[in-house]
């Protein structure tokens, strides 16, 4: 009878468990049923970006530095670039050290007035230049090495120095008016005529850095429409056609020049262009229309840096032109400043351009922005007419320097 009973309670229990199971399963069945959204895929064309163009280099704006403390005449750069010589107002000599701003002073064998100066290419000799009041000019030759100045004869009307320094290449004016182009040692000796008759009697002379050619023009008639171009070596002589000015500046490359092209259709357009002694490579037009003295090549003639106002500016700013592609690129604005800038020189790795503020007669300097470093080319080889030139040829030139001694602190390296 227990043992029916056991089976009764155990029975219910079983079946107590079922339904409780049955209840949990119909519950969890009527939860609401678990939706997927599936979210199609679009796929589209991504479009490839627009090149972004490489914008043009902004000029440099930063204030010039100021490199002088005095007024500077002809400056230029040592051969090693890390100093800079030049004649202050009171026609000192003076050599300025780039790195450090050591100045050092050289005494000279007598005070001359000095108003430009030529620099021998070479080695430490220069000609000071004396402007008169007659228009005409006076030249004193000073050797580095005998440390004596000679005064060239008033006969002398333009002088320069061959690319070795050792030999100059000159204007030699007669009694008649005629005039000669003749070449000599620095102090005239040894000299020799190259053309016994100059088309003008007092002919300006551009020399190449080769040594191989003359560019000469009538500098009291600049206006005349002619710049004569001449070859050292078969003393050939070829007329260019100018427009309203006949002054040139030579390339270091010793192949290209500036002048002002001949313009059949407006006889007072002065601007530059840039010629070749390569009559394949043709003139190219500048654009530009300034003086000589605003411009400069680097070291191998393959860049152009000339100033020249904004437009809409009275202030120069610096430019730069690449010979091989015609390209220009502002290197430096001077819109905020009041320069007047002179005498370029661009330093030997053509990361720096130097310059005369003639507003203020100081010297500064600025970084060569935007321009790849030149490679330096030795191009002082002196061709053409230096061979064989210690004979003297009879023209009624007379050798009437007058030499004048020298002190015992004087220069004996220049450059």
């Amino acid at each position: 009878m227990m043992n029916k009973k056991v089976y009764i309670i155990l029975g219910g229990i079983l079946t107590l468990i079922i339904i409780i199971g049955v209840v949990i399963f119909l519950t969890l069945s009527k939860k609401s049923p678990t939706t997927t959204t599936t979210t199609p895929t679009t796929t589209q064309n991504t479009p490839t970006p627009t090149p972004t163009p490489t914008p043009t280099p902004t000029p440099t704006v930063t204030q010039p530095t100021k490199i002088s403390n005095e007024k500077v005449t002809a400056p230029i750069l040592s051969l090693a670039g890390g100093e800079v010589w030049y004649f202050n107002s009171e026609g000192s000599l003076e050599e300025l050290n780039l790195s450090n701003a050591n100045l050092k002073k050289f005494v000279l064998p007598k005070n001359l007035q000095v108003d430009d100066a030529i620099w021998a290419p070479q080695n430490s000799d220069f000609i000071i230049v004396t402007s008169n009041s007659d228009g005409t000019k006076t030249y004193n030759y000073y050797s580095s090495t005998q440390q004596t100045f000679t005064q060239y004869p008033a006969n002398v009307k333009e002088v320069q120095f061959m690319p070795s320094g050792t030999q100059v290449v000159y204007i030699w004016q007669n009694t008649d008016g005629s005039s000669s182009l003749d070449i000599a040692d620095p102090n005239l000796g040894n000299y020799k005529t190259l053309i016994t008759k100059m088309p003008e009697s007092d002919d300006t002379l551009a020399l190449s850095p080769l040594g191989s050619a003359v560019l000469a023009y009538d500098s009291w008639s600049p206006k005349n429409g002619k710049l004569y171009y001449i070859t050292l070596n078969t003393l050939k002589l070829t007329t260019i056609k100018t427009n309203s000015v006949n002054s040139a500046l030579w390339s270091n490359d010793g192949i290209h020049y500036v002048y002002n092209s001949y313009n059949a259709s407006n006889s007072s357009d002065a601007t530059l262009w840039l010629g070749s002694t390569n009559k394949s490579d043709g003139s190219t037009s500048l654009g530009v229309d300034i003086s000589i003295d605003k411009l400069a090549f680097n070291s191998n003639g393959s860049t152009l840096y000339y100033a020249s106002p904004e437009a809409g500016n009275n202030s120069d700013s610096l430019w730069s032109y690449t010979i091989s592609s015609g390209k220009k690129v502002e290197v430096y604005s001077g819109n905020s400043y009041d320069l007047n800038i002179a005498n370029i020189l661009v330093s030997n790795d053509g990361k720096t351009l130097y310059f005369t503020n003639t507003n203020d007669g100081y010297l500064y300097s600025v970084p060569a922005t935007n321009v790849v470093s030149p490679v330096a080319t030795n191009s002082s080889a002196s061709a053409g007419a230096t061979a064989d030139q210690s004979a003297s040829t009879s023209t009624n030139q007379s050798n009437s320097s007058t030499n004048t001694t020298t002190s015992s602190n004087s220069v004996s390296s220049a450059q």
